[in-house]
């Protein structure tokens, strides 16, 4: 008997849920590091040193936002900016859509004004004070 994909898809992730825990698991209790105090490093290994030296302090609530506060702009900006930019798309399409028929359009009415110019320009035709359309401007 042949399984359907969705069930080999379902065995794949049950799979892959039971590798990570347990890898989890056997790093935490059976390689010693539940049993580890904060601040330890792994006996045998060089102590760790941090690239960009120290970390700064933060003594008040404004030192602390100035120093998280573009990271934290930044993850916010990276959620909300593509919702934004999704709800803005089809206002952007129909600006575009109604851009060609407007222009579409308007090149119409100016052909159409054209020749109705030539008739009045060819005709005897009184147009009382819009006597100007005859004129070429």
């Amino acid at each position: 008997m042949r399984l359907r994909f969705r069930e080999q898809g379902l065995i794949a992730a049950v799979a892959a849920l039971f590798a990570d825990q347990g890898s989890k698991l056997a790093l935490l209790y059976w390689a010693g590091f539940a049993h580890m105090p904060p601040g330890s490093s792994i006996p045998g290994a060089p102590p760790a040193t941090s690239l960009t030296g120290p970390a700064p302090t933060a003594n008040s609530f404004g030192g602390a936002m100035s120093q998280i506060g573009p990271a934290a702009g930044g993850r916010a900006a990276g959620v909300v900016l593509p919702y934004v930019a999704a709800a803005l798309a089809p206002a952007a399409g129909n600006g575009f859509v109604w851009a060609i028929l407007v222009d579409g359009g308007s090149a119409a009415l100016s052909e159409e004004f054209d020749d109705l110019q030539k008739y009045i320009q060819t005709h005897n035709v009184n147009l009382g004070p819009f006597d100007f359309i005859k004129s070429d401007y």
